[in-house]
């Protein structure tokens, strides 16, 4: 995160099969733990998956982050999603 101002990220999210309690556990608290320096370093996320339950926890959980802005996609838009983080 130091080596650059703001970042952009794209992430492809096909299938979870394996849902890992503890690792969901660690992110957030990474998340908590470097949230001002996250919110001054990403401005967009886009995720592309056809998994509706992952776009809607995604978005509500950005919703409490407004400083990135997140944006779920289908596999079916996944030239708009790379150009959502390219603008």
């Amino acid at each position: 995160l130091e080596s650059r101002d703001k970042m952009n990220f794209y992430f492809e999210i096909e299938d979870i099969n394996d849902f890992d309690a503890q690792a969901v556990w660690k992110d957030l608290k990474f998340s908590i733990k470097n949230m001002d320096e996250l919110r001054n370093k990403i401005d967009k996320i886009a995720l592309v998956t056809n998994k509706d339950w992952i776009s809607n926890l995604a978005e509500m959980s950005y919703k409490f982050i407004p400083d990135i802005k997140l944006k779920a996609f289908n596999f079916a838009e996944t030239e708009t999603a790379r150009l959502f983080v390219q603008e």
